[in-house]
Formats: C-alpha cells, structure tokens, sequence
C-alpha cells in the first residue's frame, strides 16, 4: 500500500447534555424531586441541548488497525462480537428484558439463571442494572 495511510479505528468519547420530562406522582413536590432524581425513576426521551457536545481526549484510544478492521456496516462475521458500537437513546423496557429471558430459557439457559445473564449483561455491556433489587 505505497502512498496510502492505513486506516485505524477510533473510539473517541463524547458528551453532552440532553434535557427531557417526567411526570411524577408524589404526595409532594419535594417527594416528586427526590423520586425523580433517584435511581428507580427512568430517564425520559432526552433531547439535544444545543452546542452542548464536549471531546474527552484522554479517553481517545485507537480500537482497530487496518489488518484487523471489520467492514463498517452489517453484522460482525460469525461470532466475533464487534470492537466497538454505539448505541443513540437506548431504551430497554421490561416486556424487552422478558422477552430476552425467554430467548436465553429457548436456548438451553435454565429458568432461574436467565436473570442472572442478563444482569450481567446489563453491568458489563450498558453499565446498568436491569433488575430493582
């Protein structure tokens, strides 16, 4: 590859701030604020606060180089997770975790495990828990 650069795969934080709504039911505002900013209330639909993105460049790593680059669109090759994905506004509801459960119990995961998968799941791959204590 004379007089070409080889490419390289980047994952390059970002942040920024979204700002959204929810609707509580409460015996008072100041019960209504502390639910809402508690870790059992949901995030709503975040909107994008205008000229809000900021780069964190010391997190910038380099994930691929060009030997080893998946093609960028379509699903990785056999089962080979992919080095890096982004995923906008997700969103996981409770019939989703059900449904996922029922997927691992269908493919050989016992019953009472299926929920300690996807917690894992949860924790490692979204940094979330997906079940309340």
């Amino acid at each position: 590859m004379r007089g070409q650069e080889k490419l390289k795969r980047f994952k390059i934080p970002l942040f920024w701030q979204e700002y959204g709504y929810v609707c509580v039911e409460a015996v008072s505002e100041e019960a209504a604020i502390e639910y809402a900013l508690g870790p059992e209330c949901p995030l709503p639909k975040g909107y994008y606060l205008d000229e809000s993105i900021q780069l964190d460049r010391d997190g910038i790593t380099i994930v691929q180089d060009d030997a080893t680059l998946n093609p960028p669109e379509g699903p990785a090759v056999g089962n080979e997770p992919r080095d890096c994905m982004v995923l906008e506004h997700l969103v996981i509801r409770k019939e989703d975790i059900q449904k996922t459960e029922r997927v691992l119990i269908d493919n050989g995961i016992v019953a009472d495990e299926a929920a300690v998968v996807l917690q894992a799941i949860g924790y490692t791959l979204l940094g979330n828990e997906l079940y309340r204590e």
